[in-house]
């Protein structure tokens, strides 16, 4: 993107962030929670409502850190060609290695 359409780039990624995508996430999670609720008050567990939403915060929060493992997962498995042919490589520690003996102080 050039750098004059950089700015109207990064304003419509912000309104998108912040408009539809917050109120369906909070929307996701706000049913979630009442689902986690209520599914540990029907189990008859022994406990009063503030260790139940504890608990249900527990497993919304599970879920959450499975999903994000997920999508970081397919991030790093995704083969992205143009990323990965413009970045820099790094050089195996063999050829790190030859280069150092050959700097002055390191020749024994």
């Amino acid at each position: 993107m050039p750098f004059q359409h950089f700015f109207m780039g990064l304003t419509m990624a912000g309104i998108i962030r912040n408009g539809p995508m917050s109120a369906m996430c909070s929307g996701l999670y706000s049913f979630g929670l009442r689902y986690q609720m209520t599914d540990n008050m029907s189990r008859g567990l022994p406990y009063d409502a503030t260790n139940l939403l504890m608990l249900s915060i527990r497993n919304l929060y599970g879920i959450t850190c499975l999903i994000g493992i997920a999508v970081l997962i397919i991030f790093l498995l995704w083969d992205v060609q143009p990323v990965r042919s413009t970045l820099k490589k790094m050089p195996s520690w063999n050829f790190v290695g030859k280069r150092m003996k050959k700097k002055k102080g390191f020749a024994k």
